[in-house]
């Protein structure tokens, strides 16, 4: 069984080494991790000092998350940001990005659509109308666009 509570107490610790070691163990009895502990995993390499492992752990360790789950939303964000910020390659990166986004505006849409019907049953057709067109709205104000000098 995962103790979840206490790899997060490690991670709320910035212990991202000690974390690792317990996701090394957890993959040592069950031989494999399932995407999420994969995706976490090459996170803390990635934040962590560990000399045991190398950035390509980390990239190694979002392919792996992918293979298990190629639909992994997280795992194609962080293949992404490996790309562009690690590797500089950011037309390797923008496919990430790109079926990341894909596949999020096909959950969202199906979400909304769930609740619009949800919202049909208990109020009317109209509510539910409203409450299409206020959520299939994104609000892209958070988004910082660097502008480089050609």
């Amino acid at each position: 069984m995962i103790d979840y509570k206490y790899i997060n107490d490690l991670i709320d610790a910035e212990d991202f080494c000690k974390v690792l070691e317990t996701l090394d163990s957890i993959e040592k009895k069950q031989s494999n991790l399932c995407s999420n502990l994969l995706i976490l995993k090459g996170r803390c390499i990635q934040l962590s000092d560990c000399k045991r492992y190398t950035l390509d752990d980390a990239k190694m360790s979002f392919y792996k998350a992918l293979k298990t789950d190629e639909h992994n939303i997280q795992a194609l964000i962080e293949l992404g940001w490996f790309y562009y910020t690690i590797e500089n390659h950011s037309k390797k990166a923008f496919s990430y990005f790109n079926k990341a986004m894909f596949l999020s505006k096909k959950e969202m849409l199906e979400t909304i659509e769930g609740c619009s019907y949800c919202i049909n049953e208990y109020g009317t057709i109209n509510k539910a109308i409203d409450f299409i067109e206020i959520n299939s709205r994104l609000d892209t104000s958070s988004i910082k666009i660097k502008i480089e000098n050609e």
